[in-house]
């Protein structure tokens, strides 16, 4: 059973810009923020984010929704419901980048 009350924030990205175009910058930039790559498909990416002081660490997805890009952050542990504000940060550091 998934714990849907699991803190995430996403964001869409609306640029239309070719996704292999995308996954290149965001591949770029999350080795910037020192994120570890935990998978790559054709259509996502998706990054762990090391632990903090506060939180266990997040993953990170990006991939292609319609017309848009999400970018979205969640806890890594399933029963962390408050992220302080980090999954959001996440998001903005990326979204920022690109």
């Amino acid at each position: 059973m998934r714990n849907s009350r699991r803190a995430v924030y996403e964001q869409a990205i609306t640029e239309v810009k070719p996704t292999s175009e995308i996954f290149t910058r965001v591949k770029e930039n999350a080795a910037r923020l020192k994120w570890r790559p935990r998978g790559e498909s054709q259509s996502e990416l998706s990054f762990k984010v090391s632990a903090s002081f506060w939180s266990w660490g997040e993953k990170v997805s990006v991939f292609r929704k319609n017309e848009s890009i999400i970018v979205r952050s969640e806890c890594s542990y399933p029963f962390q419901h408050f992220d302080w504000g980090k999954n959001r940060e996440n998001v903005y550091a990326l979204v920022a980048l690109l």
